[in-house]
C-alpha cells in the first residue's frame, strides 16, 4: 500500500500525519486485528524508536530493510510484574566489549516470534540505571 514506516519520512517512510498514520491503522483493524497488531509494532512502534533514539548508522540500517519489509522490527518493553510501565523496568542492560548483557524477562512481545530485530527496553546498569 505504500504506507510502510508511517510518519517517517526518510528511508523511503510514508511521511504520513497522525491523522494518515491512525486512519490506516483503524482501517486495518476493522477486518483483521491481528494484521493490525503486526502492522502498529512494526511501523508505529519498533520503526518510531529506531527513528528516535538510534544513530546514524542504526537508522540507515534498520529503517531502511524495516520500511522496506525486508526485515521485520518488534518492540520488547512490558514485564511480568509491571506491564508496559517503563518507569518500573527491572530488566537491565550491561555494557561489555562488543555490546550489552541483557537480564530480566519481558513479556507480550508482538512480532518476537519472526522479527530480525527486536528493540528491548532496559535500565542501563553503567549509566545510572536510565532507560
Amino acid at each position: 500500500m505504500g504506507v510502510q514506516g508511517l510518519r517517517i519520512k526518510d528511508f523511503g517512510g510514508a511521511g504520513l500525519n497522525n491523522v494518515e498514520a491512525g486512519g490506516i491503522a483503524y482501517e486495518i483493524a476493522k477486518y483483521d486485528a491481528s494484521i493490525s497488531t503486526f502492522y502498529l509494532v512494526h511501523n508505529a512502534i519498533g520503526t518510531a524508536v529506531v527513528e528516535a533514539l538510534g544513530d546514524d548508522e542504526q537508522r540507515g540500517r534498520v529503517l531502511t530493510e524495516t520500511i522496506n519489509m525486508d526485515k521485520f522490527i518488534s518492540f520488547g518493553l512490558s514485564e511480568p510484574n509491571h506491564g508496559s510501565d517503563a518507569s518500573s523496568l527491572k530488566t537491565t542492560a550491561t555494557k561489555t566489549e562488543g555490546g550489552y548483557i541483557l537480564n530480566g524477562s519481558k513479556r507480550w512481545i508482538g512480532n518476537a516470534t519472526f522479527a530480525d530485530y527486536i528493540v528491548v527496553w532496559a535500565k542501563n546498569a553503567d549509566d545510572g540505571n536510565r532507560i
